[in-house]
């Protein structure tokens, strides 16, 4: 496809970032996981092993793991967002096997955000406390 014009390529642009877009998700349910360097040695291979095992044995349609790069808070890797259909993100730091397998029955399968678990209330206790 050769574009020819801004008006072509903002087309373009709109059709794609519909698909990619982590806002307001559509469909099922996503759980995008951060697997940049940071990520990784954090823990997050162990994470998303955690989280594709729980999925794939709650059955088609439940949700699925997307393997993302570097999400941009490296203080709480390993860092997961869930997407899930007509809601925002919800992004989850310092998450580890049990936080991951709680995180995905009771959020993704169950509707429930756990507050405590998430990104902001974490940013929210360290600056309390330092």
């Amino acid at each position: 496809m050769q574009i020819k014009s801004l008006e072509e390529l903002k087309a373009v642009r709109e059709k794609v970032s519909a698909k990619v877009s982590p806002r307001r998700g559509s469909g099922e349910p996503r759980v995008l996981v951060g697997m940049g360097t940071c990520g990784i040695s954090s823990g997050a291979r162990e994470v998303m092993g955690e989280i594709v095992g729980r999925l794939s044995g709650a059955g088609e349609g439940s949700g699925k793991a997307v393997p993302v790069g570097c999400i941009g808070m490296c203080g709480l890797e390993p860092l997961i967002a869930v997407v899930m259909p007509g809601e925002e993100p919800v992004a989850y730091g310092n998450v580890d096997k049990e936080k991951a397998a709680q995180i995905v029955d009771s959020h993704v399968l169950g509707g429930k955000i756990i507050d405590e678990y998430t990104a902001g209330a974490d940013i929210a206790w360290r600056f309390q406390w330092r």
